[in-house]
């Protein structure tokens, strides 16, 4: 008994330690990117895969809720309007019980509009990824979350899809000291990777399927 316990102790350390040292790897359908070489991968490559994309529920979302200094906030995407016309996105920080707005954001132009969200907090920064479901593209965005100010704007490249009717997900994931950003768009997907205290981009893999 003493000796199988031994066995499965050291079988367990050295499957541990293996996980370890082999290069973090995202999955997304049939691709697999080994993210601290940034480069793509195949199945026989030994990975250790962090983050799989099929095991993940997907959703919109046009609001988010954070916690700031021990209190619960929401995360909104709305359309900016200006005479009449859709032109812009516009993100705000509000208080749930008083329904006041903290602040407002919205950038000097759009590269996508929507209304949905993804968001990421940490610390004082808040990523905000914004696109919409039914059209091409997606924005990335980091904001001081205490005063909405605009700490830089992701260098997002984006499919440019012609369209009448469409699908569009994005997903976001801070992981050690990368920004990664999927998008499943019907007209194609990508994988792109972000300099968290930049905006830099890293990495892209992108792929039109019509």
């Amino acid at each position: 008994m003493i000796k199988f316990t031994l066995l499965f102790s050291l079988l367990m350390h050295t499957t541990l330690y293996n996980a370890q040292t082999l290069d973090k790897a995202v999955v997304f359908e049939d691709w697999i990117l080994n993210l601290d070489a940034l480069q793509m991968a195949s199945d026989n490559d030994p990975l250790n895969i962090i983050w799989d994309l099929s095991k993940e529920k997907s959703n919109h979302s046009q609001r988010a809720v954070i916690e700031l200094k021990g209190k619960e906030y929401e995360v909104s995407v709305e359309d900016k309007i200006e005479n009449e016309t859709i032109n812009n996105y516009m993100i705000q920080l509000i208080d749930p019980q008083s329904k006041e707005s903290l602040w407002q954001y919205s950038p000097k132009y759009a590269t996508a509009m929507g209304r949905s969200c993804k968001h990421i907090l940490i610390e004082d920064r808040l990523f905000v990824a914004v696109y919409s479901p039914i059209s091409c593209g997606s924005d990335l965005v980091c904001i001081n979350v205490n005063s909405g100010k605009e700490i830089w704007r992701g260098d997002i490249k984006q499919l440019l899809i012609d369209h009448s009717w469409y699908r569009n997900m994005v997903h976001l994931r801070l992981i050690d000291d990368k920004l990664v950003m999927i998008g499943d768009e019907a007209g194609g997907k990508y994988i792109q990777i972000i300099n968290p205290n930049t905006g830099e981009n890293l990495f892209t893999e992108m792929k039109k399927t019509r």
